[in-house]
């Protein structure tokens, strides 16, 4: 909605623009931090996702094995 009024908003980087936005005081620091880092693990889930059949989704996979594999990509062992 700001980025009508105020263009230094239209950014198409969403980090950059969540960077914008906190250092114009609309977030706190610790809104920015938790919405960056929900937005990597996010993106890096994703890429994950893509990862397991080499295929263009977005679906948490059905099959336990994959869930399984998806959980120990990220991390979670």
């Amino acid at each position: 909605i700001r980025g009508g009024r105020e263009p230094q908003f239209r950014e198409q980087n969403l980090l950059r623009a969540l960077e914008l936005i906190a250092q114009a005081h609309y977030m706190s620091e610790t809104e920015y931090f938790e919405l960056r880092d929900a937005y990597i693990f996010l993106r890096q889930t994703e890429h994950r996702i893509q990862m397991i059949h080499d295929e263009q989704t977005h679906a948490i996979p059905n099959a336990k094995v994959d869930r399984v594999r998806l959980a120990y990509m990220m991390g979670f062992n």
